[in-house]
């Protein structure tokens, strides 16, 4: 079954492996679905060291941040070859967990 990831709003392909959560909230659960990728950089990232959970908006925020801080160019006024931030959030997420396996 095709799903859509959570964390970035790409979509995970049929066969594709991913990460199921579940998790609860106010008395209910539910299931988080993400790209294995997405769940990784939470983590590389150290987005969840508040010690609660972010959501949606936060994660791509924190993604295009990385962008910003890492791959663009003040005095150019512009990014790296394909980090714009018109990027998909996906391929960014695969191009800075790329990144950081080499730090």
């Amino acid at each position: 079954k095709q799903y859509t990831c959570m964390w970035c709003g790409g979509v995970i392909e049929v066969g594709e492996q991913y990460c199921r959560d579940t998790c609860l909230f106010d008395g209910q659960f539910y299931d988080w679905v993400s790209h294995n990728e997405c769940s990784k950089i939470t983590g590389l990232l150290n987005m969840r060291d508040e010690g609660y959970g972010i959501n949606d908006e936060d994660f791509r925020n924190e993604i295009l941040n990385y962008a910003y801080e890492h791959h663009y160019d003040s005095e150019k006024e512009e990014f790296d070859e394909g980090w714009g931030d018109d990027q998909d959030i996906y391929i960014l997420v695969k191009k800075i967990t790329e990144e950081l396996k080499y730090e």
